[in-house]
């Protein structure tokens, strides 16, 4: 893993490395879900980042120059949230050195963690992160998670409207559905291959709802509460 960063670094000197997170050793189809969506979550970070088109990270795995992270004045502006500090940061140097931010796509770069093992742990982590996205300087990255959101809702509530508006509605439902299966199928199932855990796209058929109604349910209870469990405290 050392090897790989230093290498990465010496070769491309970028001020902030993001790198690879996958959850492992999973034990019930909880925890393979959030195999599967975080796999998928990697891609999209790679993608963003290697696009310049939006920064994301995960601290489990990342780094940056000590000088770089001077020049930006460290965690000052960004230090009054009890969650964030790494796509905060990431942003904030995002800015200041725009074309100096790398992702290390690298599935043997990979850090691994466990995923949360039941229904409270997961959703106060998905709480946690989503409470955050009002603080990113990035508006594209608040954006697109709107509007994924939006997709989400109104795929799980229109069916609610077909007895109202008939045909038209069941078509797009049906439509929306379809792409997004299709979309989600082939792009996880790329990512899946790419960090040698194919097996997962066996879940695939379960994650599709239940993604739905977690991406529905995490974004609505995002807004209503700003209080969440972590790590035994309660943060508000």
């Amino acid at each position: 893993w050392l090897n790989l960063l230093v290498s990465f670094y010496e070769s491309e000197k970028y001020a902030f490395i993001a790198a690879p997170v996958n959850f492992f050793q999973e034990q019930n189809q909880l925890e393979y879900f959030q195999s599967l969506d975080f796999i998928g979550m990697m891609g999209i970070t790679g993608a963003g980042i290697h696009g310049e088109f939006q920064h994301m990270c995960n601290g489990a795995n990342l780094a940056y120059e000590k000088a770089a992270f001077e020049a930006v004045g460290g965690f000052k502006g960004i230090d009054g949230r009890a969650s964030g500090d790494d796509m905060l940061l990431l942003q904030k140097m995002a800015k200041h050195f725009p074309k100096r931010i790398g992702f290390l796509k690298n599935a043997d770069a990979t850090v691994h963690t466990k995923a949360m093992p039941d229904w409270r742990s997961f959703l106060n982590q998905r709480i946690r992160w989503a409470s955050k996205s009002y603080d990113y300087p990035e508006w594209q990255v608040t954006f697109r998670l709107a509007m994924v959101f939006l997709f989400c809702l109104f795929i799980l509530g229109s069916p609610l409207l077909i007895p109202f508006f008939g045909w038209p509605v069941a078509i797009a439902f049906l439509g929306m559905l379809l792409v997004k299966g299709i979309v989600d199928y082939f792009f996880l199932g790329a990512m899946s291959r790419f960090f040698g855990r194919s097996a997962l796209m066996k879940k695939y058929l379960f994650a599709v709802p239940l993604h739905l109604i977690y991406i529905v349910s995490v974004g609505i209870l995002a807004n209503l509460t700003k209080t969440y469990e972590w790590k035994g405290r309660k943060v508000r």
